[in-house]
């Protein structure tokens, strides 16, 4: 039935065979790679965990392993489980590549910030956050030579978030919680400045969830772009529109409340030469501020 791709009536089987030999590797192995490929991505972790404790030497079961920990954004976890196989198999090929993919994920989220998005008590957040830094001696004269901008009757949230107000409309039961949190309610949300390229590069979760929702980036060669196949259950699920509309969300929130930083970020990233292209991310640079004011 694997051979076949009839994936879920293949888990049955072997989820049968493991009921009765839980000692086979090979069972949980191919377990593993029927949840794998249905994108049931805890089962997938579940059963490749217990294919390495079914048997400690067989390298398959750390591949699969790894490779869960990866879909499921648990990198550190990956790490772990690849330094183990690597103790049974040092010259694994396959095993030796995932480390260096790993290590250097680590290491690029790193320089990832992160972010809890809520929703203000009584006033918007203005300019960025800048008003939340306590930075009252430039709010005031800039409110004072912009009286129609600063008087602007603004809502706590982006005004798309009106649209999905009413959770009636949501077609699908499976998507409420995600429409919910980011358009009316807590999101986290990890960001990043790439000093290569200056494109401003966000991920927004659910607060308890480890893989993210959905990926956008900001790159004005290429304009707004957003990702969402990394979670099976929403990608599949959500609607066009509606992932659109959430990418959208989700950066006007960050620009809203975090976006003065990521300015300052870019300056200093200019003054301190960490970027070669000073024209093009001065205009990334604008490009931001022209999104966050709008």
């Amino acid at each position: 039935m694997a051979k076949q791709q009839n994936w879920a009536a293949a888990a049955k089987k072997y989820e049968q065979a493991t009921s009765i030999d839980p000692s086979c590797a090979v069972y949980w192995s191919n377990l593993a790679l029927c949840y794998s490929k249905m994108d049931l991505l805890i089962e997938y972790k579940t059963a490749a965990t217990k294919t390495v404790k079914a048997d400690p030497s067989f390298v398959k079961g750390y591949v699969r392993l790894a490779n869960a920990h990866h879909r499921l954004f648990e990198f550190e976890d990956e790490k772990e489980t690849l330094q183990k196989g690597l103790e049974v198999h040092p010259n694994h090929t396959e095993l030796t590549k995932m480390m260096t993919n790993v290590m250097k994920e680590i290491t690029s989220r790193e320089k990832f910030q992160q972010v809890l998005l809520t929703v203000p008590d009584v006033k918007p957040i203005l300019l960025g956050g800048v008003a939340g830094e306590g930075l009252s001696d430039m709010v005031e004269p800039l409110a004072a030579a912009n009286p129609c901008f600063f008087g602007l009757k603004r809502s706590v949230l982006p005004p798309i978030s009106k649209k999905y107000k009413d959770l009636s409309k949501v077609s699908s039961d499976g998507v409420k919680d995600v429409i919910e949190a980011f358009f009316n309610g807590s999101v986290k949300a990890q960001w990043v400045l790439s000093s290569d390229s200056g494109a401003l590069e966000v991920e927004g979760y659910l607060p308890n969830d480890s893989v993210p929702v959905m990926r956008v980036s900001l790159y004005p060669p290429t304009g707004f772009q957003y990702q969402t196949d990394q979670h099976p259950q929403y990608h599949n699920t959500l609607t066009l529109e509606d992932k659109r509309s959430i990418g959208v969300v989700l950066m006007h929130r960050l620009l809203r409340e975090h976006g003065f930083d990521m300015g300052k970020q870019l300056h200093e990233m200019i003054m301190f030469g960490l970027v070669t292209e000073l024209t093009k991310v001065s205009s990334r640079l604008c490009d931001i501020l022209f999104f966050l004011c709008t």
